[in-house]
């Protein structure tokens, strides 16, 4: 399965594997969208939270505690960082926030 390989490329532990790969199938991206294309969106949104400035180990973290943020998309995402900021935080303080309490986003 190539997004098994791609999330063991990206450090995930066997349970935190089963739990991400069990979430995308319950909302049937898996099996309306195979396994390249979820492979290929775990590694977009991955790499899409350390482009706001999170680590490995933060996206790691953050997406273990809710796997369905790997399923998100980067422009649903941006949209409720605006949210929030029109609400008066600055971008860096929703991304600190974010990085304490991930469920923001969902």
């Amino acid at each position: 399965m190539e997004s098994r390989t791609v999330l063991e490329g990206l450090l995930y532990d066997k349970a935190t594997i089963d739990s991400i790969l069990d979430n995308f199938m319950v909302n049937t991206y898996m099996s309306k969208s195979g396994d390249k294309v979820v492979a290929d969106k775990i590694t977009e949104m991955f790499n899409f939270y350390m482009s706001l400035g999170y680590t490995e180990d933060d996206v790691r973290r953050i997406t273990k505690l809710h796997p369905q943020l790997l399923m998100f998309t980067s422009t649903g995402v941006m949209d409720k960082i605006k949210d929030i900021v029109s609400i008066g935080y600055t971008k860096e303080e929703v991304i600190s926030l974010i990085h304490k309490y991930p469920a923001l986003l969902l």
